[in-house]
């Protein structure tokens, strides 16, 4: 009987274990569907910490030590710290009740001096990084020595050239950010390079005739064309407006580095009438604000907003911030612009050829799928800033400077490879990538260049 007993005792811890293991098990994954969300963000606040840490708390997150989670965790972990980096930087050491150079000390492995109140969020990281995956062989420039390539596929008008200067070249693509106006940065990118100075994509923004305002609150998707940005701002401007005046790219922003978000929020509080009592009481809207428009006149931006119920406030900020250049050479300025319907796709590379022939840019409208093979049928645009044969597969290339900053996450095939800048050993992605010509003649939209 005892025996029996014994049996039966023994199932039942055995079935009341499983249960048991399945329940965290689940409580596990639901874990790490709910933290994912976090590692993707941009900067984590001391309010997003406040919510992990209740997540973390729900469970013993001990129990719950996954490869998943714990490259979760270190995700959180780095955006937490970078967040950190860019308080600490701007003079800011405390954010809620942490104070800031403790919790740098934690997130870095130093010796900490007070109890760190997030500890448990990270009790399963590590100091070392999780290993990273294998990445995709790279074609990153053509072999040093090169077979000849097949009679068919030779380009014989394809002679190797990529065209640069101060202003515009292979180290420092600009990075549009979260706007829609790609065709104001290509526009910026011929006009730059035409003058050798850096002039303001922001400066060239036209948006189908919407303000700046209106795209900005409607989530910047209305778009433009290259040939019309620079049309109208010589109309309108007779010149164009310099970086250094009216920055697109780059802002040093205050923990938040958004552009888009950073207009947003300043519309906002201009509506809701309290940015004047915010512009004596926020230090970081001050920065901001002096990061975007870097002379502007505050009493000159309150006044308007009083006047005119912040109508338009982010079109009469741009324009009181812009200071009109090359106005002379502006009246030079010729633009051409060629359309696929009009003319056909070969027309079309053949004004790309000529350009580069003749050492200048050219802007292209084009869709972006159609190289990236992604699923979107959105327009693009960017500029064609050089050629080359790829010697491993004969085909001709053109070199695309995009607006997306120096990453390049295109999957990378015999006809499609980002370019990298190469120092010795080390390559670093630079913002442009290389596209064959059947592709890049397939995905055309428009072309546009200065005569």
């Amino acid at each position: 009987m005892n025996v029996f007993k014994h049996r039966w005792l023994l199932l039942i811890l055995v079935l009341s274990f499983t249960t048991l293991n399945k329940a965290i098990a689940q409580d596990c994954s639901q874990l790490s569907n709910d933290l994912a969300p976090y590692s993707n963000k941009n900067r984590i606040f001391y309010s997003d910490m406040q919510s992990i840490l209740e997540l973390v708390k729900s469970i013993d997150v001990r129990a719950c030590d996954t490869a998943e989670l714990k490259i979760i965790l270190e995700g959180i972990k780095e955006k937490r710290l970078e967040t950190v980096k860019v308080y600490l930087n701007n003079k800011i050491k405390n954010e809620g009740s942490i104070d800031l150079t403790n919790e740098y000390n934690y997130l870095t492995g130093a010796s900490a001096k007070f109890v760190y109140d997030f500890e448990a969020v990270f009790s399963l990281t590590t100091t070392k990084k999780p290993a990273a995956s294998p990445l995709p062989q790279r074609i990153v420039n053509p072999p040093t020595q090169p077979r000849i390539p097949k009679e068919e596929n030779q380009n014989r008008t394809c002679s190797t050239k990529i065209i640069q200067n101060d202003a515009v070249n292979l180290n420092n693509v600009r990075n549009q950010d979260s706007v829609g106006w790609c065709y104001a940065y290509a526009a910026s990118d011929l006009l730059s390079f035409r003058f050798n100075k850096k002039v303001s994509a922001v400066g060239l923004y036209h948006g189908g005739g919407k303000s700046i305002e209106e795209d900005i609150v409607n989530g910047s998707k209305v778009g433009g064309n290259i040939d019309v940005s620079i049309k109208l701002s010589l109309f309108k401007r007779k010149g164009f407006c310099l970086e250094e005046n009216l920055p697109s790219s780059d802002f040093k922003f205050c923990v938040d580095q958004r552009y888009y978000d950073f207009l947003n929020d300043f519309i906002l509080r201009a509506r809701e009438e309290r940015f004047t009592y915010d512009l004596r009481a926020d230090q970081c809207l001050n920065q901001n604000l002096k990061a975007a428009f870097p002379g502007i006149n505050i009493d000159q931006v309150v006044t308007y907003a009083r006047n005119n119920k912040q109508s338009k406030l982010i079109e009469y900020m741009h324009d009181l911030q812009c200071k009109v250049n090359f106005q002379n050479e502006s009246s030079q300025l010729s633009v051409k612009s060629m359309i696929v319907g009009r003319l056909n796709r070969k027309e079309l590379m053949n004004a790309i050829n000529n350009q580069i022939d003749k050492g200048d840019l050219t802007g292209i409208g084009y869709y972006y799928n159609k190289i990236s093979g992604e699923s979107k049928t959105e327009g693009h645009g960017s500029v064609v800033v050089g050629r080359r044969i790829n010697q491993s597969t004969g085909n001709c290339e053109y070199l695309v400077r995009n607006s997306w900053g120096k990453d390049c996450k295109l999957e990378e095939t015999n006809e499609v490879s980002c370019h990298k800048n190469c120092t010795g050993d080390t390559c670093r992605q630079s913002g442009h990538f290389w596209v064959s010509e059947n592709k890049l003649s397939e995905a055309l939209i428009d072309v546009t260049y200065l005569q």
